[in-house]
């Protein structure tokens, strides 16, 4: 069992699914994780939620991984379940890093929430290439929120343990570029 806890009083009991996804040189990879499962509980400010499972992590076919994600975003889109469903983007790997193969599969993977809109859609990052996607992520500003992940304010200790990440300053103008286009953005 894997328990999360949150701070400061926030309760977060699922009742709908969540799409968990990464982005890969080569591919996307999907895990679902659906409140009437077991498995993974979720632990919040002491309160257990609901177990819940990862029922299926895959990566999607080799040849056309966005062809195939759009099939299952179109089929979850039929059945109503989209609008429902919480995708976070970005759960083990920076969807934004930039190798060029896996950002652009990154873009192309945003650009179908412009005709798939989940319910929530929330990107995780540290990068500042993020806002490549303003274009995209306007359209969707009413259900997206990006989180920017900031392991320190202190630009010594930030390049002495991880000196190929962006900047701290950096990552503080992205924060500020997104809200001043109207996103939702917090730091991690």
């Amino acid at each position: 069992m894997t328990k999360a806890t949150t701070s400061g009083g926030a309760q977060f009991k699922p009742s709908h699914p969540i799409l968990v996804v990464d982005s890969y040189a080569r591919g996307i990879s999907i895990g679902r994780i659906d409140p009437a499962g077991s498995g993974l509980e979720l632990e919040m400010d002491g309160e257990r939620s609901t177990p819940m499972s990862l029922r299926s992590r895959y990566v999607m076919k080799q040849g056309e991984p966005l062809v195939d994600l759009e099939r299952h975003l179109q089929r979850l889109s039929a059945r109503g379940e989209l609008r429902r469903t919480t995708v976070v983007f970005g759960v083990t790997t920076d969807p934004f890093h930039p190798f060029d193969e896996k950002f652009a599969t990154s873009m192309k993977f945003l650009e179908l929430f412009e005709r798939y809109v989940p319910g929530r859609l929330v990107i995780q990052t540290r990068s500042p290439l993020v806002v490549i996607g303003l274009p995209m992520l306007k359209k969707v500003r009413e259900t997206t929120y990006v989180t920017v992940g900031i392991e320190t304010p202190l630009e010594e200790v930030a390049r002495r343990y991880t000196p190929d990440l962006p900047t701290v300053e950096e990552r503080w103008k992205t924060v500020r570029a997104l809200r001043r286009f109207g996103l939702k953005v917090g730091v991690q």
